[in-house]
């Protein structure tokens, strides 16, 4: 793996960069969010699980969250999809596999 995908040093293969921190990670998620609805890529999905991440990512970025806390929440809105019968929720937890009810 080339070594500037463990950093935002410029390559030339293409492909970006992970961001490294949970902040950096958050304000990828919300732009990528924000591009994906200005351009009209964005797939609309759960209202709900909509809500709650934009929420955690705004949170994180506000640094009301630490790591730890962090990942509780996120656990929290992932929790969400499992008593949730939207398409998107359905599909994280059981893939293109249909479920068994």
């Amino acid at each position: 793996m080339n070594q500037s995908h463990y950093s935002f040093d410029d390559c030339s293969c293409g492909i970006p960069d992970f961001p490294s921190t949970l902040k950096e990670q958050a304000k990828m998620a919300l732009e990528m969010r924000e591009q994906g609805i200005k351009d009209g890529t964005r797939t609309e999905g759960c209202p709900v699980w909509d809500k709650l991440s934009k929420n955690l990512w705004v949170r994180i970025l506000n640094g009301e969250l630490d790591e730890m806390e962090a990942d509780k929440e996120s656990q929290r809105v992932m929790a969400h999809c499992e008593t949730c019968r939207h398409p998107m929720c359905v599909k994280a937890l059981f893939g293109d596999v249909e479920p068994k009810v």
